[in-house]
């Protein structure tokens, strides 16, 4: 029965639509990571904070054990690419290039030309079946002007379009 149960909700969720973000941290020696991810929402507004779940058998999942701080990078439409990348399409230690990433003068990396960057101090890590949940404080918000934001449904990129 469980495995029926996993294959409906896997069906399930692919109905889905989710804004995509790259999320990303750094390792006590300054090496920075980043992994895609739909599984990000806020959780509170006081204290002011976000919730990021991370597949703990990840590379990921193990810097962010170590690391005080992260960052939500939301994409933007035209960084369909930059998710595939750090979804598996490019290994760890090449994911965050100074091409396309900054330093922010907190020492997180953020992903230029994301739709916003929410800067985020760890406040809380637990495990919850095959998952690592990480929740942060939010310390900084970048905000960019233009709203157009990369979403995911059913194993396909899209972008909002209003219905009127």
């Amino acid at each position: 029965m469980l495995d029926k149960t996993r294959v409906s909700l896997t069906e399930a969720m692919r109905r889905f639509a989710m804004s995509i973000s790259i999320i990303s941290t750094s390792d006590d020696k300054g090496q920075h990571y980043a992994m895609t991810a739909t599984a990000v929402v806020s959780v509170s507004l006081n204290p002011e904070s976000m919730l990021v779940c991370v597949n703990k058998n990840t590379l990921f999942s193990s810097v962010a054990t170590g690391a005080d701080k992260f960052a939500v990078n939301l994409l933007a439409s035209d960084q369909i690419s930059q998710s595939k990348d750090c979804a598996g399409g490019l290994p760890q230690d090449s994911r965050v290039n100074n091409k396309e990433w900054e330093v922010h003068d907190t020492g997180v990396a953020i992903l230029k030309g994301a739709q916003t960057h929410i800067l985020c101090r760890k406040s809380k890590m637990f495990e919850y079946g095959t998952h690592t949940i990480l929740i942060g404080d939010v310390y900084n918000i970048l905000v960019n002007k233009t709203i157009d934001t990369l979403i995911y449904m059913d194993g396909k990129y899209g972008k909002f379009k209003e219905l009127k």
